[in-house]
């Protein structure tokens, strides 16, 4: 990729959080990463055309409020697992968005199961500053998206 995918993934998140979820975005802040953990990290690797990585990191706090959300639930009611569920089928939405907005509708790629684990505050300060990624707050909520080629 000779330019930023940046700008693609900002676009594709937001749509991808109206379409799906209902919830519109606002535009990054910087942020202390330290000062919104707990954070999640979920990976979904790609092969076929291309091979790489889409990383989506969020806080446990809007993991919830994604579920809640989607399902119409109080977010005090959604357990952890659900809550992981939902931010796995979020990012198979996304990778896939932009696998097409990247490459368009003809090659084909195969997507790994999303792999989820809690984040080490020193990453997500990693993926925020990538110009391979997409940013925005939800609710004050933080959410992360990169490009990671391999």
């Amino acid at each position: 990729m000779s330019e930023s995918s940046g700008p693609i993934i900002d676009r594709v998140l937001i749509n991808v959080l109206e379409t799906m979820a209902f919830i519109f975005a606002d535009p990054w802040e910087e942020i202390e990463v330290e000062e919104l953990a707990p954070w999640l990290a979920v990976r979904l690797r790609f092969h076929g055309h291309g091979e790489g990585q889409v990383v989506l990191a969020t806080t446990n706090r809007c993991a919830r409020m994604l579920r809640a959300e989607v399902l119409g639930q109080d977010a005090d009611e959604v357990t952890d697992a659900a809550a992981e569920d939902t931010v796995r089928e979020l990012l198979n939405v996304i990778c896939g968005n932009i696998l097409t907005e990247l490459y368009g509708s003809v090659p084909v790629f195969n997507l790994e199961v999303p792999e989820i684990r809690p984040a080490e505050c020193d990453e997500i300060a990693g993926l925020a500053e990538s110009p391979e990624s997409g940013k925005v707050f939800i609710d004050g909520e933080p959410i992360i998206v990169a490009l990671q080629p391999a």
